[in-house]
C-alpha cells in the first residue's frame, strides 16, 4: 500500500539516515520539494523517490546503509537517531580537544608582542594621549529647537520635491552632461573666488583661480569642459566672503539652519549676502525669474552628481541633523586653516 509523501511519516523514517542527503533534506524541510516527488512504503519501511525505479532505489539504498548496522530504517526503531547524534558529538568533541589543545599551549608559552595601542581599561591615562584643547571643535547651538524644525522642512523638502525632481534630471541627462554643466557653473561664479582671494592676500589662490578662468573659459568653451584641471593639473579651489572674514579673525557665531539654504552660521550668512551680490548673473539679467531658475538648475545639477550624499549621512548617522553640524563646522574649519 502507497501513500503519498507526508513529513510527520518521512521524519521518523529517514532521520535515522547516518549521512546527509536529499531525502533526509526534505523529510525535516518538506515544504521545499513538491508533494508528489516522494512516496512511501510502509511494506519495506522505505522512501523513495516516485520517478525512480524502486528496485534499483532499494538495492543502492541498502548498499548504502550496509555499514551501519545500527540505522535499521524500520519505523519501530527509536534509539537510531540518539545514537547517531551521541556518536557525532562525541567526534566533535575528540576534534575541538584535538585541534585546540596544541594551540593553546603554544600560545601560553609564547610572550605576547607589544602593542603599540594604549590599554584603554588602566586606570592611569598616559600624558601622551590627552586630547589638545585647541583641537576640540565647540559649536554654540542655543537655537537648536528652531534649528532642528527648520533641517526638519528641509529634509521634507528634499524627500518629496528636490529628490523626485533630481531622480527624473538623471534620467533625462546623462552624467557627462551634467558635468558640463557643473563646469559651467562653477566658472560662471569665478569672480566670487577672485575677489575673496585677493580680500584674503592669498597670492597662489588667487593666480589658480584666475588661471583657471582665463583656461576653461577660452579652451573649454564657456567653461562647459575643465580644461585646466585636465590637462594643465589646476585643480579647483574656491573662496568666499564668509571665508574672508574667517581669515581676518572673525569667529562663525551661532550656527543655523536657515530654510533651503541649509546649515550655516552668523559669519557665513553675512558671507552669503555679500557674495549674493558679487555674483555676475544678477547683473546679466535683472530678472527674478532668471535668478530663480539659475539658483534652482545648479542646485538640483549639484545634486545629481553627489545623490549619495545626503542619503548616506541619512542612513548612517544616528542623529542626521547633529552630523550634518558637525560636518558643516569641520569643513568651515579647514577652509579656513587652509
Amino acid at each position: 500500500m502507497s501513500l503519498w509523501f507526508r513529513s510527520c511519516h518521512v521524519t521518523s523514517v529517514v532521520s535515522s539516515l547516518p549521512w546527509p542527503g536529499p531525502i533526509s533534506f526534505a523529510a525535516r524541510f518538506p515544504a521545499i520539494l513538491p508533494i508528489d516527488l516522494f512516496k512511501i512504503n510502509y511494506h519495506n519501511r522505505v522512501c523513495y523517490p516516485a520517478k525512480i525505479d524502486k528496485k534499483n532505489f532499494m538495492e543502492s539504498f541498502q548498499r548504502a546503509v550496509a555499514p551501519y548496522p545500527g540505522s535499521c530504517v524500520n519505523r519501530s526503531t527509536n534509539q537510531t537517531l540518539p545514537i547517531v547524534l551521541m556518536k557525532t558529538a562525541r567526534l566533535l568533541v575528540i576534534f575541538v580537544l584535538f585541534f585546540n589543545i596544541p594551540i593553546v599551549a603554544s600560545a601560553s608559552q609564547t610572550s605576547p608582542p607589544h602593542s603599540e595601542f594604549p590599554d584603554l581599561l588602566t586606570d592611569e591615562p598616559n600624558e601622551d594621549d590627552s586630547v589638545d584643547p585647541s583641537l576640540a571643535l565647540a559649536i554654540s547651538d542655543p537655537l537648536e529647537p528652531m534649528n532642528r524644525l527648520f533641517f526638519k522642512f528641509n529634509d521634507e523638502l528634499y524627500e518629496w520635491v528636490l529628490k523626485p525632481t533630481t531622480n527624473l534630471y538623471i534620467r533625462v541627462l546623462p552624467r557627462d552632461l551634467r558635468d558640463c554643466f557643473g563646469n559651467f557653473f562653477m566658472n560662471i561664479a569665478t569672480p566670487i573666488s577672485l575677489l575673496n582671494a585677493i580680500m584674503q592676500g592669498d597670492l597662489a589662490l588667487t593666480g589658480n583661480v584666475l588661471s583657471r578662468f582665463l583656461i576653461n573659459s577660452s579652451l573649454g568653451v564657456y567653461g562647459l569642459v575643465d580644461v585646466a584641471a585636465d590637462e594643465f593639473n589646476i585643480d579647483l579651489e574656491r573662496a568666499d566672503f564668509g571665508q574672508t572674514l574667517g581669515k581676518w579673525g572673525l569667529g562663525e557665531g551661532i550656527y543655523f539652519c536657515w530654510p533651503l539654504f541649509g546649515p550655516s552660521s552668523v559669519r557665513d550668512t553675512v558671507g552669503l549676502a555679500v557674495d549674493s551680490y558679487l555674483h555676475p548673473v544678477a547683473y546679466l539679467y535683472n530678472n527674478r525669474v532668471v535668478d530663480l531658475a539659475y539658483y534652482t538648475t545648479n542646485r538640483v545639477n549639484t545634486l545629481s552628481l553627489h545623490p549619495d550624499l545626503y542619503e548616506d549621512v541619512k542612513r548612517y548617522a544616528l542623529d542626521p541633523y547633529v552630523a550634518t553640524r558637525q560636518g558643516y563646522y569641520e569643513y568651515r574649519k579647514a577652509l579656513i586653516e587652509r
